[in-house]
């Protein structure tokens, strides 16, 4: 034996030392990659726990919780029920616009499956991941398929012994209010809910004005203007007192806001004043707005003269917000054309903020800029 060799091999004590059989160091080798993924585990599952606590903005969660998840696969392995957990974790820490993008869909789905062959196909436990599922499909989702999974949600809401009127209320508001978003006709349910919230809670309820609002968004969207406008001026009318909840006065308040927009999209500009006039005056409860929430906006008419000729151009405004929400003091910053300018300006006097509120205050804002690009497309 070559001396170096030798040498090394005494100075690790494996000259002359027993061999270990295959089969020991496999399960040597197999017992140290298990310890090694369970304290992987551990310490991502510990470290997802603390970004809780500490309250993270959701990026940064959203990387905890899918280190975690990751994590768990790794140890329990992808089908087992604590990696199924995990996964919902990291799933329910993404936004509504991840959720609705469709990339997470198959993730929902695996927990779905997971969850099932765990607690069984009719189990409470199942309720968070059909939500999940429902919640992850894409806008054009497939419409079939949903509408089965939003009746078998609902069927286990209502069954379900561990939730109250109020939790099982929500729930369908809510999945049928996921239908909405992604066009599934089967979103009509909202229209039966404002009646059963009333009945169950009464009309005062946080609940049962949701359920109005949500009845009403459904009408909207289906160009049933008028019917959707009853159910808005209902709620805005609605008597709140001075305990009035938080999501009470932030229903009423978006009651008021599509009503702006929908009396300036039908040509009454007097019935829109009024419900500006009714958000500059309700200031408590909203809470102080960093900036103005634009509630109605139109687009600039393309000039005429500008389009035969196959012109394209853009305009710079400056201009203020008063404390009622109307666009006051409009300034051309810059334009390539007197006539981008002018269209531009008509546009910008028709819009309608929610003002800013400092203290409970509406107050006035000064100096905004908005850009407008006027294109032909080719």
């Amino acid at each position: 034996m070559h001396l170096m060799v030798r040498n090394l091999l005494l100075s690790a004590g494996l000259l002359g030392a027993p061999l270990m059989a295959p089969q020991a160091l496999a399960e040597t080798a197999a017992e140290t990659a298990e310890t090694s993924a369970a304290n992987a585990f551990k310490q991502a599952y510990a470290a997802l726990q603390q970004a809780h606590q500490q309250q993270l903005p959701s990026h940064e969660l959203r990387s905890y919780a899918q280190t975690a998840y990751q994590a768990a696969s790794a140890y329990f392995g992808d089908e087992h029920i604590n990696t199924a957990k995990m996964k919902l974790s990291f799933l329910n820490v993404l936004t509504p616009s991840q959720h609705s993008s469709g990339d997470f869909a198959d993730l929902a789905t695996s927990v779905l499956d997971t969850y099932e062959s765990e607690y069984g196909a009719d189990a409470d436990e199942l309720i968070p991941a059909l939500m999940m599922v429902l919640r992850t499909q894409p806008v054009r989702a497939h419409l079939r398929k949903n509408r089965a999974l939003f009746e078998r949600l609902i069927e286990a809401a209502e069954r379900s012994p561990n939730l109250s009127i109020e939790q099982q209320l929500r729930l369908k508001i809510d999945a049928a209010t996921l239908l909405l978003a992604q066009g599934n006709p089967a979103s009509r349910a909202l229209l039966d809910f404002p009646e059963q919230a009333q009945q169950q809670l009464g009309a005062s309820h946080d609940l049962t004005l949701l359920a109005e609002f949500s009845a009403a968004r459904y009408l909207e969207v289906n160009q049933q203007t008028r019917s959707a406008t009853d159910y808005f001026e209902k709620i805005s009318q609605h008597p709140f007192t001075e305990q009035a909840s938080e999501t009470q006065l932030s229903i009423k308040y978006m009651s008021h806001a599509r009503l702006v927009a929908t009396y300036e999209g039908i040509g009454e500009s007097d019935k829109a004043t009024k419900h500006c006039l009714a958000i500059a005056a309700m200031g408590r409860g909203i809470g102080d707005e960093e900036e103005p929430t634009p509630i109605y906006r139109v687009n600039p008419e393309f000039p005429p003269s500008m389009a035969r000729d196959g012109h394209s151009g853009s305009t710079v405004l400056m201009f203020d917000i008063n404390k009622l929400g109307m666009v006051e003091n409009i300034r051309v910053e810059e334009a390539s054309h007197k006539a981008w300018a002018r269209a531009a300006t008509k546009a910008l006097q028709q819009w309608r903020y929610a003002p800013r509120y400092v203290n409970g205050a509406s107050v006035d804002t000064a100096n905004r800029k908005v850009v407008f690009d006027f294109n032909i497309r080719r």
